[in-house]
């Protein structure tokens, strides 16, 4: 029978902790009794004769039995502390949900359903619509305490289940002490694609000690683990940055020495030259190498800012900064950057957009706390790959990324109503678009709201090939689309957006058209996402931080009037993030929960 979320409810930590203690005096017990029999075998008399021999072997197999037990004991203690740790935060969580159901009126069900105790009672829309995000929020929590307690059962189970396999043995000890001692390994880490659900119950099984061991010898191994704690993923992360910048720049100076030497050389043959050509490429690419280190750690350097990934392990690096702590912040967005992206041409001025977007979501809802992350950190088409920019290949194979970095952001934060918003841009809609079915995969999206902007479309992953609509230019059978299911991408009514600036080039060469014969997807009004405005316009640019009443009005601009007032001549596909654009305040308006502060 599939475990409820009645029955974890009702699970305390104390009971492991009571297991854990029984293991600790049966061990005492063990050690104690290992004493007795070492010297009850010493049968001083009786040196060099058979019956010395006999009892030596006995006692031997009999201490063999006890060092056994030792490490049958010490194994069941591991596994009740590692529940116990993981229970203990489980049980928080569980008090706070419920406390925070309460506070709102809603009950919680033993299934996990969500019941509003005010159903019946006459509400305006505008609460009517607060009450369905309240009670969406307890049901993706439900979900996620639900997933957390069947790891922490499945890791009991395992534990107690090779134990009772008869699994368990003392490693060739010859001491209680060793037996225990062979057992005290910390688990390993999951693997880095590990669903962040799996990762949060593994990190929190850990003891202090144990959690301290990994950060010291195996932090490569965990710091990119969507799902830890941030501040751990920073801290390594950084580390990790500073000791690559250090090699990086051996390299460079090694190479740069090696290149003067051969340039000493006596030549002016072509293989000379080649050799040349050669060494200065090796050059050119090591010196790139370290900008590119260089433009991370200014990136990753402020008030406030987090490495929470940091990955050089594929062709393009991967890297995720925060402006603020995803952990503890009321509201936390995740934008998805897109096509020609990189870290070494992008990561200062897209951490730069989340600076600004920080500030602005600030100022509609300075009463909250709030974090912005520059997701650089998937594999994305560049400029020479304009094959991979005409297919959804790449964002197919890559959107499992984006999905990880949602679940991980939403079960690392601390807050039970975090209000979590996804936001695509360019090649990044379609990433995002992607990732969004698939976390909706369960019915429970940890995503509040979506924005694509700049968008080329997405494919809908499981469609209903039963209802199709020809495009607009070109209606003929075998150019006949399905229609996209909105409720397959997990997002409430009113909370999935887009923006198209007039003149961006992939809204033109990928649009209604171009998403059939270059295959991206259907584009983001076919989705019935609501398209918000780009004009220029008098909108709330701050509000009180105790009643979110208005205190401010300013002018948000289209690209027109930013271009003409800031002299400037930014395309229309790189609009959308400048500061005091309409675009971006609309972004801040999603990303701070003030959806009613929109430009519509």
């Amino acid at each position: 029978m599939a475990l409820n979320y009645g029955e974890i409810r009702d699970w305390e930590a104390a009971d492991a902790g009571r297991l854990a203690d029984a293991m600790i005096d049966r061990v005492a017990a063990l050690e104690s009794f290992e004493e007795e029999v070492r010297d009850a075998g010493q049968w001083q008399s009786w040196v060099n004769s058979l019956g010395e021999m006999m009892a030596s072997r006995h006692f031997m197999d009999f201490r063999d039995s006890v060092t056994d037990a030792a490490a049958e004991a010490q194994a069941a203690r591991n596994t009740a502390e590692q529940v116990e740790s993981a229970l203990t935060f489980l049980e928080a969580e569980v008090t706070s949900l419920e406390m925070y159901a309460s506070g709102n009126q809603f009950r919680i069900g033993d299934t996990g359903v969500v019941s509003d105790l005010r159903f019946g009672v006459s509400l305006t829309p505008e609460e009517k619509l607060i009450r369905e995000g309240i009670k969406r929020q307890i049901e993706q929590t439900v979900t996620e305490v639900v997933r957390s307690g069947r790891d922490i059962e499945t890791l009991a189970a395992d534990g107690l289940r090779a134990i009772a396999a008869g699994k368990i043995d003392d490693g060739g000890a010859d001491t209680v002490s060793d037996a225990v001692e062979s057992q005290n390994d910390v688990p390993p880490p999951p693997p880095q694609d590990a669903p962040a659900e799996q990762v949060r119950t593994w990190w929190e099984s850990l003891t202090a000690d144990q959690q301290q061991y990994m950060m010291d010898h195996e932090p490569d191994a965990i710091r990119n683990l969507w799902g830890l704690p941030s501040e751990v993923r920073d801290e390594l992360n950084r580390e990790a940055l500073d000791r690559d910048i250090s090699d990086a720049r051996k390299d460079v100076d090694e190479l740069r020495e090696e290149l003067e030497e051969y340039r000493d050389r006596p030549g002016g043959s072509d293989a000379y030259y080649a050799g040349m050509i050669s060494m200065q490429s090796r050059v050119d690419a090591a010196e790139r190498h370290l900008e590119t280190l260089k433009r991370t750690r200014t990136a990753a350097t402020g008030p406030d800012r987090m490495l929470l990934e940091y990955d050089l392990s594929e062709d393009l690096p991967e890297v995720a900064i925060s402006i603020g702590n995803p952990d503890t912040a009321d509201n936390v967005s995740l934008s998805v950057e897109g096509y020609t992206t990189n870290v070494h041409d992008s990561v200062i001025g897209k951490v730069n957009d989340a600076q600004n977007l920080n500030l602005a979501a600030t100022e509609l809802a300075p009463g909250e706390s709030h974090a912005t992350i520059a997701f650089l950190a998937y594999q994305h088409p560049q400029k020479a790959d304009l094959l991979g920019v005409g297919t959804n290949t790449l964002a197919l194979q890559e959107a499992s990324k984006v999905e990880n970095a949602a679940r991980g952001i939403a079960v690392a934060n601390t807050q039970t109503d975090v209000n979590l918003s996804l936001f695509g841009h360019s090649y990044g809609s379609t990433t995002s678009g992607i990732a969004a079915q698939e976390l909706a995969v369960d019915g429970r999206s940890p995503v509040d709201n979506l924005a694509l902007y700049g968008s080329p479309g997405f494919p809908e992953l499981h469609p209903d090939t039963s209802a199709t609509h020809p495009t607009q230019t070109a209606p003929t059978e075998d150019l006949m689309r399905p229609l996209p299911d909105k409720d397959a991408l997990g997002i409430d009514e009113g909370r999935a957006f887009h923006m198209t600036e007039d003149g961006d080039f992939v809204n033109e060469i990928f649009g209604e058209v171009g998403t059939t014969t270059v295959g991206l997807g259907n584009p983001p009004r076919q989705w019935g996402l609501e398209e918000l405005s780009m004009e220029t316009t008098d909108v709330v640019v701050r509000t009180h931080p105790e009643t979110g009443e208005p205190v401010a009005h300013d002018t948000r601009y289209g690209r027109d009037d930013y271009n003409r007032i800031n002299g400037e001549d930014v395309g229309a596909h790189s609009i959308y993030t400048k500061n005091e654009t309409v675009s971006l305040h609309n972004l801040a308006a999603i990303a701070a929960d003030r959806l009613d502060l929109l430009a519509r």
